[in-house]
């Protein structure tokens, strides 16, 4: 693992260093979505698409599989008939 630091502003801003914008293949304009994860702030590049939603979707959804319950199956406990689940491989 490799450790970089980034000093913040005033306004709350901060400058990630070069080598990681490198390493991630970030250029100006990208968007950044991140989770508090604990004490742990994750940052991970936006989906092409921006459509952060879908994401989250696909993140849920396999979180469900990892406790065994299908997406389908996570839907009707919601009571959300009708709707397509989304399957995650």
């Amino acid at each position: 693992m490799v450790q970089f630091s980034a000093s913040i502003d005033e306004k709350g801003q901060f400058t990630l260093p070069e080598e990681l914008r490198d390493r991630l293949g970030l250029t100006e304009g990208d968007t950044l979505v991140f989770e508090s994860r604990g004490a742990r702030i994750v940052a991970r590049k936006a989906p092409a698409s921006g459509n952060v939603h879908s994401e989250l979707a696909e993140r849920i959804a396999r979180r469900f599989g990892d406790m065994g319950v299908t997406p389908a199956e996570a839907c009707a406990t919601m009571g959300w008939t009708g709707n397509k689940a989304v399957e995650v491989g």
